[in-house]
């Protein structure tokens, strides 16, 4: 008898021998939650893949926290054993940096032109990114890298030489210096369109220094990048001279966008979860008047109320499992290939879903979070197993002689 509620439920949840309007939304229930489950789980891991692609390709590459002077450092060693002795300071690289216009022919784009040493760089991204694309080095001055984003827009390709226009303080910025592309690079983000590389050399005579690796200032590699901010303000109070600048100015917009985006997008899905559960409420209803005799039979046989509200408590859950075991498997399989099936689609049609001009990024990228789909499926079933105790209370009152006393 202690086994009876398991029996019956799971028989009423496979039998076809229901009503057909039972059977119709009974299917509707697993499909809505199989529905709700997959795209939860797809939507996480998209959102998922965002901040990891905008932590790795964005952040990765941008310095955690800049200390600048615009009219150079001329004692980058000291400035480099003061800055690392602040206690979130893991790694301080010199580099320097301009602002101006890259123009070839009649086309110009504005640029940020960047320049330090890669052997010096503490974070891979960078130097696993140029390496990959088979980067060589500057072998002399006046070489440049370009990302290829930019280089579309300006009609360019390797070897091809095109000039730059310095917007500095500088009379030597504001004179035209003609640059040769070496290689272009693609990271698949916004900097694709408004990142250029050169050599410290190169940079430091567009730029006037007296030495030939004289740099702007320093890019800082904290342990915690989320203390960027602070890090930037005790280093601004005890410094003084130089302008401290941290990630979260130039991308902290981008990167709280993609958060609050990434909430506000699962909340609604999960909402769409809580439907599809409670969606189990009128088909646990309707099977409860469908087999009203058979409850009353039972009743009268000596089953109690307890065995009947654990008969449907155990129908609403085996509901709740097929769904989000289907949900689970084909959320899975879609985590993994979307990446692969829109850059298909886009292949197919000729047409760019995503684009640095609009979005940081220019795939979609998807990260499955463990953790995440086991949160998703254990509260899918608790709320498919909460929406089956009303519709189980009321089978659990059932009185068998007013069922039966016309049968």
């Amino acid at each position: 008898m202690s086994a009876l509620p398991f029996f019956i439920g799971l028989r009423y949840s496979l039998s076809r021998k229901q009503s057909h309007l039972v059977a119709f939304i009974s299917r509707v229930s697993i499909a809505g939650m199989v529905l709700a489950v997959s795209l939860l789980i797809l939507v996480t891991s998209v959102m998922n893949g965002f901040d990891h692609a905008l932590k790795t390709h964005i952040i990765g590459i941008v310095p955690h926290v800049t200390l600048t002077d615009d009219s150079g450092v001329s004692d980058v060693d000291e400035l480099i054993q003061t800055a690392s002795t602040h206690a979130n300071v893991k790694k301080a690289v010199p580099f320097s940096f301009a602002s101006g216009m890259l123009v070839y022919h009649e086309k110009l784009k504005p640029v940020f032109l960047y320049s330090f040493d890669l052997e010096e760089e503490p974070h891979p991204a960078l130097s696993t990114l140029l390496n990959s694309q088979g980067f060589k080095g500057f072998t002399s001055d006046n070489q440049i890298i370009v990302g290829k984003r930019l280089a579309q827009q300006l009609g360019v390709h390797a070897g091809d030489t095109l000039m730059f226009i310095g917007g500095g303080l500088q009379a030597e910025m504001a004179q035209p210096t003609m640059l040769e592309i070496i290689q272009l690079v693609e990271t698949g983000t916004q900097l694709d369109q408004r990142i250029a590389l050169t050599s410290l050399e190169t940079l430091a005579e567009l730029q006037g220094f007296p030495e030939p690796l004289m740099a702007n200032g320093l890019r800082l590699y904290l342990t915690d990048i989320f203390a960027a901010f602070e890090t930037a303000n005790d280093l601004r109070f005890e410094l003084g001279l130089y302008q401290a600048n941290d990630w979260t100015t130039s991308q902290g917009n981008l990167y709280q966008a993609v958060q609050m985006s990434r909430k506000m997008v699962i909340f609604l899905v999960f909402i769409i979860v809580a439907v599809a559960a409670f969606n189990l409420i009128s088909t646990l209803i309707l099977t409860v008047n469908d087999k009203a005799s058979d409850i009353a039979i039972l009743r009268a046989l000596g089953c109690s109320r307890w065995s009947i509200l654990g008969i449907f408590m155990v129908q609403g859950s085996a509901i709740g499992v097929l769904g989000i075991t289907l949900g689970t498997l084909i959320g899975l399989g879609l985590s993994t290939a979307i990446s692969s099936l829109v850059q298909g689609i886009e292949w197919l049609t000729g047409v760019k879903f995503l684009n640095t001009d609009i979005y940081p990024i220019d795939y979609l990228p998807s990260q499955v979070d463990w953790q995440q789909v086991t949160v998703i499926a254990l509260t899918a079933f608790s709320l498919s197993l909460l929406a089956s105790i009303v519709p189980a209370i009321q089978a659990s009152r059932t009185l068998p002689a007013k069922i039966l006393r016309y049968e």
